[in-house]
């Protein structure tokens, strides 16, 4: 399965291909014209290329923005991954963001860490929100964009969010001994509180029976 940036890649590349083949069908009409020749043949080609990329273009486009590759925090000590990767906020070792093009997170969930049982699943849609780890070390917040939005998510000044392997923004983790959860979710748009479990004012807790979860931040509720 082909990844997001990949898609991407190819979306571009699609967009080039119809783009040359809209010119060489321009070109070769002008042509035609030029020597009154009958050269449909070569404008009916760059007009299939065109389609051709055109195609390319739209598939990639809609994979891209289809999908639904979570991000994940979990316990043991604090790991993060994201398949489409995590990038770092530009001169920082404890600030990390992730977003996915033409997409906003819809949906939190708790699962336990082994990923077996989901223990809730909160609608965020379009809110404004903060997460703050069990011993406050490690914030989670929203910014919504034009086109999606970002999660970002940061450890205390002079720290570092560390690569599992060096150079792979895939999974990270922060160690300094504690555990996500519980964890506070709280809504800072002033909206009503949505569904959730042991929910007050504007917080959420976000808790598994096992102690060890499993955040996922989702792009489809």
């Amino acid at each position: 399965m082909i990844d997001r940036l990949t898609a991407l890649a190819w979306t571009w590349v699609g967009i080039g291909i119809a783009i040359a083949g809209t010119l060489i069908a321009g070109r070769v009409y002008l042509l035609s014209r030029k020597v009154k020749g009958n050269l449909s043949a070569l404008v009916w080609t760059g007009v299939g290329i065109a389609g051709a990329g055109a195609v390319i273009a739209a598939a990639a486009f809609l994979y891209a923005a289809k999908s639904d590759t979570p991000i994940e925090v979990v316990d043991g000590s604090i790991e993060f991954y994201y398949a489409d990767a995590f990038e770092r906020v530009q001169g920082t070792q404890n600030q990390i963001k992730a977003s996915k093009f033409l997409k906003r997170v819809e949906a939190i969930e708790v699962w336990d860490k082994t990923g077996t049982s989901v223990y809730a699943k909160i609608d965020v849609k379009k809110r404004d929100w903060k997460i703050t780890s069990a011993n406050g070390s490690v914030t989670t917040t929203n910014a919504q964009g034009t086109f999606s939005d970002e999660v970002a998510i940061s450890s205390p000044p002079n720290t570092s969010i560390t690569e599992t392997i060096a150079g792979d923004l895939h999974r990270l983790s922060y160690n300094d001994g504690s555990r996500f959860t519980p964890a506070a979710l709280v809504f800072t748009d002033g909206q009503a509180l949505p569904i959730c479990n042991g929910g007050t004012g504007a917080t959420c807790p976000l808790t598994c029976q096992t102690g060890y979860c499993s955040i996922r931040f989702k792009y489809k509720f």
